[in-house]
Parts: C-alpha cells; sequence; structure tokens
C-alpha cells in the first residue's frame, strides 16, 4: 500500500453535495433556513446552493416559524402584529392582515431568485396562506409552481381559492397555462404532522450523515440506524383495499365537487369524483338518495372510498371505464400524500408496483352513496349491483311483512315475494356494516356469541 493512500482524507460535504444523487437526496428534509445558512458558509457553497436550479425545486414553508401568524396576533382586532412594528392599518383587510409572514418570505425569495426554481410548494397548516398569496404566486409569471399543497390553512378562503382555480382552468385561457397541475388541499393536519414527522425524524437523531442521500458510498458494515421513506415508494392508498381515504372531508363537498368538475383533466387533486361507478349504481340506489342527489348542488359526489383493483367481490368486475395506470390520462388519478420531490405529477399519482403480478393497477373507488349496505368495513370487499341489491333485499322483507298483515291480496304477494327471494342478488352479503361471508360471523364469534343469526 502506498504511504499517501494512509492519509487520505475523506470526501467534503461540498464534494459529496456536489454529487446530484446526494444533493437530490438530502436537501429536501433541510428545512429552508438551513439551506439558506449552508449557503453562507463559503463562495464553493453560495455558487453551489443559488446555481442549481433543483435546490430549490421542492420548499416546504410549514416547517419554517417565520411563516406562521403568531398567536399573539389573533383574532384580526388585537391591534398590532408582531412582524411589523406600527398599529394595524384600519384599511388592511383580513387576507392582507394574515398574509404578512408569508408574503414577506416570498418577497425575500423572490428577490434571490429562489421562487422561479420552486415547483412543489408545500404550505400546510399555515395560518399565513390565503387568497390573495396564492393569487400572486399562481398568477405570478415568476413563479413556476406545479404541484401545491395548503392542508389544513384555516385562513384559506375556501370559494375565493376554488374560484382562483376555475380562472386558471377557463376556457380560453393562454396555450400552456396553467402551470400548475396538482393540488393538495383534502388532507387532515393527523396526515401533514406524521409526513413532517417522517421527514425531519433522521435530520433530528442523527443530523444529515443519518439520511439516505448521505449514505450513498458508505461502508455496508455499518448500515443507517434511520430508514428514510420516499414518496415514490410509498404505497398509495387509492390503489389498495384501503376503504375510507378521507374519514375528514371537512371542506365543502358540494362546492368542491363542481370544482374537481372544473379542473378535470387540467389539475389533479387529493381527491376524485365518483364518476364511474356513480351511474351505474342509480338503478340500485333508494329513492331517497336518489332523490337528494338530483336536489342537491353536487354534479357529481366526491369519491371517498378506495376498493382495489379487484373489483367486485362477486363477479370481479370494474366500474365501466375506470382509469388504468399506463392506459389513461395521469390527471384522472388522485394525488397520493406525500407530495414528491421532483414536482412532477407523474410521480404524485404513481401507484405502488406489484413484482411478479400482470394485474391492472386499476382505479376503483367510490362514494358513500354508491356503497351503502355493500361495503364491508373490515375487509373493504364490495359487490356491484348485478351481484348484490340490498334495495331489492329491503322490498323483500316488506312484502313478507305484508304477507303476514294481508289476507285479501296473500297470493298476489306471495307470489311477487317468491320471486324476489329467488334472485340472487337479494341474499344478504353485508349486515351492520361487515360481509357475512368472512367478516361479520368472525366478529360475532370473537365476541363470544357462537353464532350470528339469532
Amino acid at each position: 500500500m502506498e504511504v499517501g493512500s494512509q492519509h487520505q482524507l475523506p470526501p467534503t460535504l461540498l464534494e459529496l453535495l456536489s454529487n446530484t444523487l446526494v444533493l437530490d437526496a438530502t436537501l429536501p428534509y433541510l428545512a429552508l433556513p438551513t439551506v439558506l445558512r449552508l449557503s453562507a458558509v463559503s463562495t464553493a457553497f453560495h455558487r453551489l446552493i443559488y446555481e442549481t436550479p433543483r435546490v430549490f425545486r421542492f420548499l416546504d414553508l410549514h416547517r419554517c416559524r417565520g411563516a406562521y401568524v403568531p398567536p399573539s396576533v389573533m383574532p384580526v382586532d388585537s391591534g398590532g402584529h408582531s412582524w411589523r412594528a406600527e398599529r394595524l392599518d384600519e384599511n388592511l383587510t383580513e387576507d392582507e392582515f394574515y398574509s404578512g409572514p408569508l408574503r414577506g418570505i416570498h418577497t425575500k425569495l423572490s428577490k434571490i431568485g429562489v421562487m422561479k426554481d420552486v415547483q412543489t410548494l408545500v404550505l400546510d397548516g399555515l395560518g399565513s396562506v390565503t387568497h390573495d398569496v396564492l393569487s400572486d404566486i399562481l398568477l405570478s409569471d415568476q413563479c413556476n409552481v406545479r404541484i401545491l399543497s395548503v392542508i389544513g390553512c384555516k385562513n384559506l378562503n375556501q370559494r375565493k381559492f376554488q374560484r382562483l382555480l376555475h380562472y386558471m382552468c377557463r376556457p380560453g385561457r393562454p396555450e400552456g397555462s396553467p402551470r400548475l397541475k396538482g393540488v393538495y388541499v383534502f388532507g387532515t393536519n393527523e396526515a401533514v404532522a406524521k409526513q413532517s414527522q417522517s421527514r425531519i425524524s433522521a435530520s433530528r437523531e442523527g443530523g444529515v450523515t443519518a439520511l439516505l442521500g448521505a449514505q450513498i458510498g458508505a461502508s455496508t458494515t455499518s448500515p443507517p440506524t434511520i430508514t428514510t421513506t420516499y414518496p415514490q415508494s410509498n404505497p398509495n392508498p387509492w390503489f389498495s383495499p384501503t376503504g375510507l381515504v378521507l374519514p375528514l372531508l371537512i371542506l365543502e363537498p358540494n362546492t368542491w365537487a363542481e370544482t374537481l368538475r372544473v379542473c378535470s383533466g387540467i389539475i389533479a387533486f387529493d381527491a376524485v369524483l365518483c364518476t364511474h361507478m356513480h351511474s351505474e349504481m342509480a338503478p340500485y340506489r333508494s329513492d331517497a338518495m336518489n332523490t337528494y342527489l338530483a336536489s342537491s348542488a353536487m354534479t357529481m359526489p366526491i369519491a371517498t372510498y378506495a376498493l382495489g383493483s379487484g373489483g367486485c367481490a362477486g363477479c370481479g368486475a370494474a366500474p365501466d371505464d375506470a382509469p388504468v395506470w399506463g392506459q389513461s390520462d395521469v390527471t384522472a388519478f388522485p394525488l397520493a400524500s406525500p407530495p414528491p420531490f421532483s414536482g412532477r405529477l407523474v410521480d404524485a399519482v404513481r401507484p405502488p408496483s406489484i413484482p411478479g403480478s400482470s394485474q391492472e393497477q386499476r382505479l376503483v373507488v367510490g362514494c358513500t352513496w354508491c356503497l351503502s349496505d355493500r361495503h364491508c368495513q373490515c375487509c373493504h370487499r364490495y359487490w356491484c349491483g348485478r351481484c348484490y341489491d340490498p334495495q331489492r333485499r329491503k322490498r323483500a322483507l316488506q312484502l313478507e311483512a305484508q304477507a303476514e298483515h294481508e289476507e285479501g291480496d296473500a297470493g298476489a304477494v306471495a307470489e311477487e315475494l317468491k320471486r324476489a327471494e329467488g334472485a340472487s342478488n337479494t341474499i344478504i352479503k353485508v349486515y351492520n356494516g361487515l360481509c357475512t361471508q368472512y367478516c361479520a360471523f368472525s366478529e360475532d364469534v370473537a365476541a363470544g356469541n357462537g353464532a350470528m343469526w339469532g
């Protein structure tokens, strides 16, 4: 061995980050202030940070304390705000008041040329997110945001934001617009907290060296103790029999359903309309349900249940024209959380690969109306209208009760009851939210009853 090789120093941090693989895998996990402080270390780091466009393509501001509205200025009429040493102007609108912190950050980042490189912008949980700020960001020629996440932004006026999205998707819009391709808005604050924790847990325990990107080229005898999961490798719950995917639909469902319809094929969301199953299930829904849906403002309800690619538990059929990965347009699929680091829509909706499986990755989803009394809340099997008609079963039970009390028309009632009970799709398949074939009996046995019926 040569003498010089014994004193060879390990690569410096600058040399590591100059590798694009390490850079792409490391910087998205660092908070914005940390990245800016890193750029101030030396001229070489400054050049690396500001002359590499991919550095700021993923910008997560919900971890930036300067973007939050201080609790001391809540509510609006408290008389002032801490980010300005002046009294609250009486002519200041509510949006202008709350947007102060985020607007200041946006202005500073625009001046140093950061915002033009941002493709994925995460603003989850920020009280400073308002319609005015989003309009400045999304309609500006200096910004190229493609994926936007505004989950849990309590000061964002939903109606104004919807009108902004309608305007961006209007007929006659300029060619190549809008730049925005995906919006996360239906998630919950609990999901945001989990995403944030998973992204920063490594940096808290082991610093930058604990991140997956920093382990490239490290010794195989000392694997990292922290496993960082990339969005692209996360299971997409929309393609699995997950059941209730949007349990807390706290947003206004009627107006958002219309927004999803207007933006269809242009902007994707972290939810989709119950388009394909809804029309097929119309003959099998109760009259009360159909009457309500016809009188409501919803053109089509938002799908809240993911049923997997297997289709109906009885015949295996899927709703007609259900989107298939690799064949349908990517805007037909809902966004999977968390937002992708790459800023590409295809990475946000990509389903997990199934090694050795030739089954099509088909998106089968439904709303509460379509899956009433035909979906198992335990194993998430469901039955199509041809295999199971709970309304027809209820009609059979009503006829049976009618036969017991009416003697005059007993013959006609008995004949109609015989036809109803002879149909294969009237056999009870779901009872109290559980399928009778697999889950209801097991649930009853586990409770110690021994049998479910009688």
